[in-house]
């Protein structure tokens, strides 16, 4: 198995603490600066994290996520299989505030306004 990360990447982490967790093989290709980087593990929208795994190549933490949950812990001891509805809607706003998080910190380093409403409207979801 390969991962396709960067170290700074949030969504990233999430699959790292899995794999380290469950000790698994699994080869970190480290993608470097997103902005510049040309090798995203074939993930069409350029992004991290991509898996390759059983040659399947595999988009986005939380189906990597459930994907390494259901062929390496059966038990689902860390509950990444779970269908409660309380817990998703949970693991949908923490995956906004990181998207947020990401959005801006890209628009900071490369120079864009990020006083504009949009930009302000991200901050305050992450606060709150």
């Amino acid at each position: 198995m390969k991962l396709y990360y960067t170290p700074r990447s949030h969504f990233s982490r999430k699959v790292r603490i899995l794999v380290d967790a469950w000790s698994l093989d699994v080869e970190l290709e480290d993608v470097g600066n997103v902005a510049d980087a040309e090798t995203f593990g074939g993930h069409p929208l350029m992004k991290v994290p991509t898996l390759v795994a059983d040659g399947l190549h595999l988009f986005e933490a939380d189906h990597i996520a459930r994907y390494l949950s259901r062929r390496h812990d059966p038990d689902d001891r860390f509950d990444v299989l779970t269908e409660d509805p309380a817990q998703l809607n949970l693991r949908a706003v923490l995956n906004g505030v990181m998207a947020d998080e990401v959005e801006l910190i890209l628009a900071q380093r490369t120079g864009l306004d990020t006083t504009h409403p949009r930009f302000a409207k991200m901050r305050c979801a992450i606060e709150s």
